[in-house]
């Protein structure tokens, strides 16, 4: 099989465990397996080089000097490999061959086409050798060092199985497989021998982060891809399986909704009123969307069939209140619904998003962002045009 091997920074914390992880790669090698070894820093190595430096170095600085973190890692492990009979080489930025390149003037996106060709011309270099290939790090147009986001060597791997067409990508780190709650606060969790992709996803967006959410971008439907402890003898068979392929969520909603605007009176504007409002409509069995609440307005958004209910619901409210001054609406608005891979993304899509609306003269009535997802509202009549402003902007992403 052709594999790619990861070891994150505890796989490879001490010499005990870099024995370990020389032997697992020996064992694949005698097998008559095709590997590809990506290696994290060793330990915590990345955090002391990123505590050494000073706040204000340039990102340009702190890459280079990160990135010894991985270099030196990449070396020793080599060295390991070399010591038990492996032909073995590392790869690292700077090499004629390095493989992986992004684009700085596009928040430092994966070049996907250039990439490519990079990891086309890998087998060249290695020539029947295990190439040792430093995670976490990638090329700029210029040749300067650049650095993927954290758990960025979980990326190097499903990157590289990606293009490689790769049989399985393994991830040996210190968590013993995906599991059914998080050890650390409960007792008795058991492994998941199986978990699809949006689970896996779905979990990092409440910090359960087993795979860094980016990696699972490069996972395809036919390349398996596994989590597996440093500790374990096989690392083909042991751990937990994840299928299914990446897909980003890109969903316009055919059920056009409204907004329901209440205004709060200046003198009353600290006041909150988001609550006793979603109550009036729930209690009137309207269900609410989503609500947004700024200085001196509440909005909230509702199917359009149920507006003229909500209507008379809420003005009731607003005659009752003396906080409240009156109610407008919207009478059709748009929900676009965009789910990205990476924990913490959609704030960078957001920016994209919005530059091009704005580009395109749409207005964004609101937005609601999360950590891996953001929904639109706007105009009914935008939708379509907006879908294909959006896919846009997560392709130059």
């Amino acid at each position: 099989m052709k594999l790619v091997v990861k070891f994150g920074g505890t796989s490879l914390a001490n010499r005990r465990r870099i024995d370990r992880a020389t032997k697992t790669v020996a064992g694949l090698v005698e097998a008559g397996h095709e590997v590809v070894v990506v290696a994290s820093a060793m330990g915590n190595t990345t955090d002391e080089l990123l505590n050494g430096l000073p706040p204000d170095s340039s990102n340009l600085d702190r890459a280079e000097v990160v990135s010894m973190g991985e270099r030196t890692s990449v070396r020793m492990l080599k060295s390991h490999l070399t010591a038990a009979g492996v032909d073995a080489t590392f790869v690292e930025p700077g090499d004629d061959d390095w493989p992986i390149f992004v684009r700085p003037d596009d928040g430092d996106g994966i070049d996907i086409e250039r990439t490519k060709r990079g990891v086309e011309r890998l087998p060249e270099r290695v020539d029947g050798c295990v190439p040792v290939v430093t995670g976490f790090l990638a090329e700029d147009d210029e040749g300067n060092v650049r650095t993927l986001n954290r758990g960025g060597s979980d990326t190097t791997a499903t990157l590289l199985g990606n293009v490689m067409n790769a049989d399985k990508v393994v991830l040996v780190t210190d968590v013993r497989g995906i599991r059914t709650g998080d050890p650390k606060a409960v007792d008795g969790t058991k492994r998941i021998d199986e978990i699809s992709v949006g689970e896996v996803r779905d979990l990092a967006t409440c910090s359960a982060e087993v795979v860094a959410p980016a990696a699972l971008e490069y996972k395809t439907e036919t390349t398996e891809l596994s989590v597996v402890h440093y500790e374990h003898d096989d690392v083909l068979a042991d751990g937990t399986d994840i299928y299914g392929e990446f897909e980003t969520v890109l969903n316009v909603r055919d059920v056009p909704f409204a907004g329901i605007t209440v205004s709060r009176t200046v003198s009353r504007s600290g006041s909150r009123v988001d609550g006793p409002l979603v109550e009036t409509l729930s209690t009137a069995g309207i269900a609410v969307k989503n609500a947004f609440a700024d200085m001196d307005s509440v909005t909230c958004y509702v199917r359009r069939d149920d507006l003229h209910d909500a209507v008379e619901s809420v003005h009731r409210l607003v005659t009752e209140h003396d906080g409240l001054s009156s109610v407008s609406t919207r009478e059709t608005v748009a929900a676009v619904h965009v789910v990205d891979g990476e924990r913490g993304a959609a704030f960078d899509t957001v920016r994209r998003v919005a530059t091009s609306l704005l580009d395109s003269s749409i207005e964004i009535f609101d937005a609601e962002i999360g950590t891996t997802s953001m929904t639109v509202y706007l105009d009914w009549d935008d939708r379509h045009h907006v879908e294909d402003l959006l896919q846009s902007a997560r392709t130059r992403g």
